[in-house]
């Protein structure tokens, strides 16, 4: 992963799960909004691949209650640039 990639794919997916879900899938990066609309306690990047113009991230999202949900986000390198700005 190149350096810098990381930390950016901490604020492209906080940018989801707060207030620019609306941005990040006008810019179509999957909405995790569909692993766990609600209670999110935390979001883990995990394992990642890179392909191309895009990279793929292994996401797990945790609730308060101990439930877990693990998602594949998707996300374009313009993507990542945007949503850090507007993080």
């Amino acid at each position: 992963m190149p350096p810098g990639l990381l930390k950016n794919v901490y604020l492209a997916v906080a940018a989801i799960n707060l207030q620019y879900t609306a941005v990040a899938e006008s810019y179509g990066i999957i909405s995790l909004d569909t692993i766990n609309p609600e209670g999110l306690l935390s979001i883990t990047p995990g394992a990642y691949s890179v392909h191309g113009d895009h990279t793929r991230v292994a996401i797990r999202a945790s609730k308060p209650n101990g439930e877990s949900a693990v998602a594949i986000l998707k996300v374009r390198m313009v993507d990542i640039r945007t949503l850090a700005q507007v993080a």
